[in-house]
């Protein structure tokens, strides 16, 4: 019903104004719009007035606590849209529980993810950035799950750059084509392996025995009736004497390098079928005096002459001597 204004006539009592009755429904049918707009037909409502600062509601029960509808003294014209939809406004600051919401450029800051039963979260802590960054996440074909730093996970199908691994558990190594390249024998307790090293230019990569135990020897072996093939030239290194002295315990190749007479003392071997080496260069003779020696106390070595001899774990045996 739109407004009804009350007639007063020209001037007072000039009978060209409405009369009292018609006056006084007018003055009813307004109060009745007013009071159905705000509350009942014949009731103001006790939750709900206005004043100069804004909108002002009880709850269901009618005391001292309201709640305070107003806004920001507007710079533009505002319009503000509600769905056509039930449900409960959100505040910034309330705890509320969304649902079906898109967030478009949101910002998060310190989000929190329940786990499936909600008793705990995962809180989601960035680290201070200089700059801004994107992560990419992939186009996925199927369900997946994040790889984390310190979880126990099994990965597939991943390639490593340039990466740095300490201390991985590897069973085998394959090669593209997934035929195995080398297979990790584990075996318990133990405390020996494999060192391996790099060289500068000019000096050798190594492969050596490495461990708890103060003495490592390096087994190598083929399988079945298979040996060791060596592709290339084999090489022994070596120690030169040239006075009087213990042979060299380390070095499989003794070289003698004398123009006189000199002794040479071997120490006992420290592996059955280790072998050792020896060859006379200069024109001194040369005689090698075993610890122990199968068959004599020594042998001579003149100039250009060269023999080795294997340990069997009691006495050196002369095996061949030019």
């Amino acid at each position: 019903m739109a407004r009804q204004n009350i007639n007063t006539g020209a001037s007072a009592n000039d009978g060209t104004g409405d009369s009292l009755r018609n006056a006084g429904n007018k003055i009813n049918q307004n109060f009745q719009e007013i009071y159905q707009f705000l509350g009942e037909s014949d009731q103001v409502s006790p939750y709900l007035f206005l004043d100069s600062d804004g909108i002002h509601f009880n709850g269901d029960s009618v005391n001292l606590f309201k709640t305070h509808v107003n806004v920001v003294d507007p710079t533009q014209n505002n319009s503000i849209t509600f769905p056509d939809s039930s449900g409960t406004v959100v505040l910034n600051s309330s705890t509320a529980t969304l649902s079906n919401k898109a967030l478009d450029s949101a910002e998060l800051k310190h989000p929190a993810i329940k786990d499936n039963d909600s008793s705990h979260n995962y809180e989601i802590v960035p680290g201070a950035l200089t700059a801004n960054v994107k992560v990419h996440l992939p186009s996925l074909g199927d369900s997946d799950t994040f790889v984390m730093a310190k979880h126990a996970q099994t990965l597939e199908n991943k390639i490593l750059d340039s990466a740095t691994i300490n201390f991985p558990q590897v069973n085998q190594i394959l090669d593209t084509n997934g035929a195995t390249v080398t297979k990790y024998e584990a075996f318990p307790s133990a405390v020996n392996f494999i060192s391996l090293g790099n060289e500068a230019t000019g000096f050798s990569p190594s492969v050596y025995a490495d461990g708890a135990d103060t003495n490592v020897t390096l087994a190598l072996g083929g399988k079945g009736n298979g040996a060791v093939l060596m592709d290339t030239r084999v090489a022994v290194n070596n120690s030169v004497m040239t006075a009087s002295g213990n042979v060299d315990q380390e070095m499989p190749l003794a070289i003698f390098n004398s123009p006189t007479p000199l002794t040479a003392f071997v120490l006992d071997g420290t592996v059955i079928g280790e072998l050792k080496y020896f060859v006379n260069n200069n024109t001194g003779t040369v005689t090698v005096q075993p610890t122990n020696f199968a068959g004599g106390t020594n042998t001579t070595f003149t100039q250009n002459q060269a023999g080795f001899m294997i340990w069997t774990g009691a006495n050196w045996h002369l095996a061949s001597k030019q």
